[in-house]
């Protein structure tokens, strides 16, 4: 597969056809975002192969990062201090850096000094920092954000929303509802307070549209987020 972005928008090719992957999800975003000139320029692309994401990057501080799943087909952003991204592989490990990564001696190295393991060359997604740094992405969870726009939860009419629970392994975060009576109206949010033992998060907000917005902070350890299950009663139509 070769990934690209067009004029029409982000796209992915297996070279028998062209498939649009960011139509109705990012493509209007991000032209609306950065100036023809600056994406001409400045925009650099790599493939993480580990987790099956491709990444453009526009640099800054902070820039922002591009990601396509195509595994899961689903895209998001990650704001960090950039200058660009690139694919790499792993060097070779020489017979001093094995000494060093087993000070007990030759005889305590569980792998034959021929392992592939120490021959380096593996596929590696890399990111060059505001200063110049290069390495990879690593470290404690940034915080993450998962936003829904106004939807109706029942076509039709009003809900009243009691309570919200997290589908989510994480332990703490909060959540944002926006309950308007028409989509176009101005924002109207309530914020509830973090998650409590139970998993559940009591906030309550009466609306025909209800968008929402789950925040996890950054440090929470959590491996996966699948969305927001909401108590609520339908409310009638106006």
């Amino acid at each position: 597969m070769v990934f690209f972005l067009s004029e029409q928008g982000f796209k992915v090719t297996d070279r028998n056809g062209v498939t649009p992957i960011g139509t109705e999800k990012i493509d209007r975003t991000f032209f609306a975002t950065y100036p023809r000139g600056d994406i001409v320029k400045r925009l650099s692309a790599a493939i993480d192969p580990r987790s099956t994401t491709v990444i453009w990057a526009m640099p800054g501080n902070p820039g922002m990062l591009w990601c396509y799943n195509w595994t899961l087909e689903k895209w998001s952003t990650i704001s960090v201090p950039n200058v660009g991204v690139f694919s790499g592989f792993t060097a070779n490990v020489s017979l001093e850096g094995v000494d060093a990564l087993y000070p007990g001696g030759i005889d305590t190295v569980p792998y034959s000094l021929d392992d592939p393991i120490f021959a380096g060359g593996n596929p590696l997604f890399l990111i060059a920092n505001w200063v110049g740094t290069v390495g990879t992405l690593a470290g404690p969870n940034m915080e993450a954000r998962f936003a829904v726009h106004p939807i109706e939860l029942e076509p039709g009419y009003r809900a009243r929303v009691s309570g919200v629970r997290a589908v989510s392994d994480a332990v703490t975060g909060s959540v944002t509802l926006d309950a308007r009576a028409r989509a176009g109206d101005p924002e109207h949010k309530r914020v509830s307070g973090t998650i409590r033992n139970n998993g559940r998060l009591a906030i309550r907000a009466n609306g025909r549209h209800i968008g929402t917005e789950y925040v996890l902070p950054a440090g929470a350890t959590w491996t996966y987020a699948h969305g927001l299950a909401m108590d609520y009663e339908v409310a009638g139509v106006r």
